[in-house]
């Protein structure tokens, strides 16, 4: 029996983890795909940043923050939005339908909190954002 409960929460949350990701990349493949140009960046930048992949290269570092600040993650002066600004990009990125947005919700902005100020490019910031995001799931 405990086999069987085990097996339904791993189908639930592959069947969440799959949504959250189609709906990332719904939201952001064009946005990355409009970015492209603007840096110089190749479809193996394109394919990193839509799959969430660490962001090895300079390229798909500032490929991603050019895409997160078209979504509106970025303030103009730089800084990561955080609080009740974060939500509506959130929203955006993942649908506000499940509890799992609300603990992505906190990892983001604890994460914002954390590199903001600290990296003045925004290739840098982004960089350890999605790092600290990673390491925070």
């Amino acid at each position: 029996m405990r086999s069987l409960q085990l097996t339904c929460l791993l189908a639930v949350a592959t069947a969440t983890l799959a949504d959250s990701t189609q709906s990332y990349k719904d939201a952001m493949g064009p946005l990355v795909r409009e970015c492209m140009g603007s840096v110089s960046a190749t479809e193996d930048d394109f394919k990193t940043v839509l799959n969430r992949n660490p962001l090895e290269s300079r390229t798909a570092q500032c490929l991603l923050a050019c895409a997160l600040d078209k979504v509106g993650l970025i303030s103009p002066e730089g800084a990561i939005y955080t609080g009740d600004d974060l939500m509506p990009v959130m929203n955006r990125l993942y649908g506000f339908n499940d509890f799992k947005t609300v603990m992505k919700a906190k990892a983001v902005n604890d994460c914002a909190n954390q590199v903001n100020g600290a990296y003045p490019d925004r290739c840098d910031l982004i960089k350890n954002f999605t790092d600290c995001v990673r390491n925070s799931y």
